[in-house]
């Protein structure tokens, strides 16, 4: 019964000062109590009852004494270095609260003599292994170093007792520092339990030690021979070695002797090694090598296939199973680190990689009831490989699709057994897309399962899947599809293969879907105009890349737009009684004007086709008066260029039909639109110059730029493009995907066309349907003088371009 009253009495101060530690500390009684669990911590054996002896042999927290043991640590734990006992600042008292628990502390609860007792305890009695752990190294070693590497210091007696040294050894580091050196330097003469401690301290202020011990000179000296030596129990300093290597390297300590650490750690991977804790701990400490700031390539690279051999060697080991993601962690950091310098074992991990995944597969246990998998994080460990495996190798990654693209289709697999994996998956996916030189079978038969993803309701993964949309039509996918003419995709690599109608079919019926899904988010308008604008760029990069057919099959094109009502649901965006964001209806008008500038000049076959999709309720003139009319209301809201000269371009189209519907706006097409492209008043050749007139300086700031090489998204997108490729040049190379991205938006035909001419072309095609004065009445309109000689000048100044 006593016991239980201890450790309920325990648990109370440990709330008590965990939540008001100044407080705790000003109880009169509290010194008292801090002096009771001290002395059970520091007192030799003998002097404590039997009962509250720590069982050192054991170690098992579920033992009483050992409880109440460790609510000793984790008290003095909260009194270290707290902050609530800090100087106030903002107080000139000597008497302030903060100012007498620190010296109540100092002075009573941790001085100093109490504090080197409490420090030896620590490292001889609490930081040893015990006979329990050294039994679980031994019989289950995979669960053994993943305890070790948890945070569990508040429930394990020796993890809370390493986390209290930190503590005591930064706040008194003065006093203790020549303590612990003396004691390693006599470290030989401990026991293997207590000499493992001893460097455990070593490994764990290993930056404060830096500065009185020489890392390098102790390594050669001492612990290669701990390496090499064979002795029971000299497993457990070696695995000490190993982590004390992985401590001093990721803090940049022992620069000089790097080649010496990583013989060390491959020794300790290799077969020679019996240990599996031991190996286990090498890849550890490899890992964290990985993560040093200041790691460099070159260092490693002699090292490559030795070490990529002995981890594979590793990870096919059939006892080796909960550690899996360990070892494949270590390979991929290796892959990413090592860049271009891991291509000399690119073939062996091309070989190895879908051997270890379809081993994974088959260890996977999916349950009926659950649908979960027993150790899922080996698979998401092997796709980030992957990932890593096809950013190094480049453009030649292409050799990697035959797994690959599996990988990619099974974690990206709608499947709720698989969603866990999604994120991974699509990481892969837009990897292996950005680093591909061209357009493969392979990757064109995985298009259907992004344009079925897209049609879900899970957002957390739309903009990836906008991203992978992008790239697909950066790599000129709707091209092969609407081309009708198949002469003019002869010099495109691997044409024949991607031409064959079974490949062609699958991808125009995934963009069937696309636009079908695309369109019921529309309609149901459940996000904000933030992701609607998303995804009407991203569906302008598809109409951008389809409007790069030399002979666009309109067939396909009108099949596309019909899907699901796609073209009406667009134009209904625009309306003003629409019931979406005025962001979005802007960005669907500039849409609108991307579809009318395709049809150009026939532009009456899109009006036609809105007639037909509307069961021809009005004439396809009535269209044409109306996407006029929404482009022109939707104009002001447009702040970037590429969008502004779209509309432009899609009212000139408009125009050209010589509609007296559509005239009827060409005063305000000229006075709101087109005046915005006269030529640069300097004369100077590049192009035309925007001109915006508007009264708020950053809008027109903004707005007044050349149009040409950064007109798409305005400057800032082409930028972050060109940005993008200046930033993978200095790694040593520009990937495909920034190549691409670069060359396909400043080759838009919108972006190539000279706006004036185009404008110019449409008022020729009136002129050929209606008498000068007549097109002039449709110039001047309903205007003011000033206004109307301005459109008037504008029109003749075109018969001079």
């Amino acid at each position: 019964m006593i016991f239980k009253v201890i450790l309920s009495l325990g648990k109370f101060y440990l709330e008590f000062s965990k939540y008001n530690p100044t407080s705790f500390i000003l109880i009169e009684r509290t010194t008292f109590v801090m002096q009771w669990y001290g002395n059970l911590l520091v007192s030799p054996k003998e002097n404590i009852p039997a009962p509250f002896q720590f069982d050192s042999i054991f170690d098992d927290t579920e033992l009483i004494c050992n409880k109440i043991h460790l609510q000793s640590l984790l008290l003095f734990k909260t009194v270290v270095r707290n902050l609530s006992f800090e100087s106030d600042s903002n107080s000139e008292s000597e008497n302030s609260s903060s100012n007498i628990c620190s010296q109540i502390v100092n002075s009573k609860i941790l001085n100093n003599e109490f504090l080197l007792l409490l420090i030896n305890a620590i490292i001889t009695k609490y930081m040893v292994l015990s006979e329990r752990d050294i039994e679980k190294w031994n019989e289950e070693p995979e669960e053994w170093i993943i305890e070790e590497e948890s945070d569990n210091w508040t429930i394990d007696v020796r993890s809370c007792s390493e986390k209290l040294f930190s503590e005591l050894f930064m706040d008194r580091k003065e006093l203790l520092l020549p303590h612990l050196l003396s004691n390693l330097e006599n470290a030989s003469e401990f026991s293997v339990q207590k000499k493992d401690a001893l460097y455990t301290v070593a490994g764990l202020c290993a930056f404060e030690f830096s500065r009185s011990i020489n890392f390098g000179e102790w390594l050669k000296i001492r612990l290669i021979n701990d390496i090499n030596q064979s002795y029971e129990g000299s497993e457990i300093i070696r695995r000490r070695v190993v982590w004390l290597i992985g401590k001093w390297v990721s803090n940049g300590l022992v620069s000089e002797y790097l080649g010496m650490c990583y013989e060390i750690l491959l020794q300790c991977l290799s077969e020679s090694e019996k240990s599996l804790v031991v190996k286990l701990s090498a890849v550890i400490s490899i890992n964290e090598c990985f993560n040093d700031w200041s790691f460099d390539p070159d260092e490693l690279v002699q090292y490559n296939e030795v070490l990529v051999r002995q981890l594979i060697q590793l990870l096919k080991n059939p006892i080796v199973l909960e550690s899996k993601p360990l070892i494949i962690d270590c390979l991929s950091t290796f892959i990413e680190r090592m860049r271009f310098s891991v291509k000399s074992v690119l073939p062996l991990l091309s070989e190895v990689v879908p051997s270890i995944w379809e081993d994974i597969i088959n260890d996977v246990k999916i349950t009926s009831t659950s649908g979960e998998t027993n150790n899922p994080n080996s698979l998401k460990s092997l796709i980030d490989l992957t990932t890593n495996l096809v950013n190094s190798s480049g453009s030649d990654s292409v050799h990697l699709y035959n797994f690959v693209c599996p990988i990619i289709y099974y974690s990206c697999s709608p499947s709720p057994a698989q969603v866990y994996l999604q994120e991974h998956g699509v990481e892969l996916w837009m990897a292996t897309l950005a680093q591909s030189k061209c357009l493969t079978v392979d990757l064109v038969n995985l298009f259907g399962l992004v344009c079925k993803l897209v049609g879900g309701d899970n957002s957390e993964f739309m903009t990836q899947y906008f991203s992978i949309l992008e790239s697909y039509f950066f790599l000129q996918l709707p091209l092969f599809v609407f081309e009708s003419d198949s002469r003019d995709l002869l010099n495109y690599e691997n044409y024949m293969e991607l031409s064959t109608s079974g490949v062609i079919n699958n991808a125009f019926n995934g963009f069937e879907e696309l636009i079908s899904n695309f369109s019921f988010h529309f309609t149901s308008n459940s996000y904000n105009s933030k992701f609607f604008s998303s995804l009407i760029s991203t569906l302008d990069y598809m109409f951008l890349s389809i409007n790069y057919s030399k002979a666009i099959d309109k067939d396909k094109l009108v099949n596309i737009l019909r899907t699901n009502n796609f073209l009406i649901t667009i134009l209904s965006i625009c309306q003003e009684n629409s019931n979406h964001s005025p962001i979005t209806r802007s960005y669907a008008a500039a849409l609108l004007a991307r579809l009318i500038f395709i049809f150009g000049r026939n532009v009456n076959l899109l009006c036609e086709l809105l007639s037909l999709l509307n069961r021809e309720e009005q004439p396809p003139q009535f269209y044409c008066e109306d996407m006029t009319k929404v482009l022109l209301n939707n104009y002001d809201m447009l702040v970037y260029q590429k969008q502004r000269k779209l509309v432009c371009l899609a009212l000139s189209d408009l125009v050209s039909l010589a509609d007296p519907l559509v005239l009827q706006f060409l005063s305000n097409i000229i006075l709101n639109v087109w005046l915005d492209f006269r030529e640069n008043p300097s004369g100077n050749e590049q192009d035309n110059i925007y001109e915006n007139k508007s009264d708020d300086p950053k809008k027109r700031m903004l707005l007044n730029r050349h149009i040409g090489n950064i007109w798409d998204k305005g400057l800032d997108h082409l930028t972050d493009s060109i940005k993008d490729a200046e930033f993978d040049s200095e790694l040593g190379f520009i990937s495909a995907e920034s190549s691409r991205r670069l060359q396909f938006v400043s080759s838009d035909a919108a972006a190539t066309t000279n706006a004036l001419l185009y404008i110019k072309g449409s008022i020729q095609s009136c002129q050929s349907k209606f008498t000068d004065l007549q097109i002039q009445e449709f110039i001047i309109g309903d205007l003011d003088s000033d206004c109307a000689v301005n459109n008037l000048n504008f029109i003749k100044g075109l018969a001079n371009i």
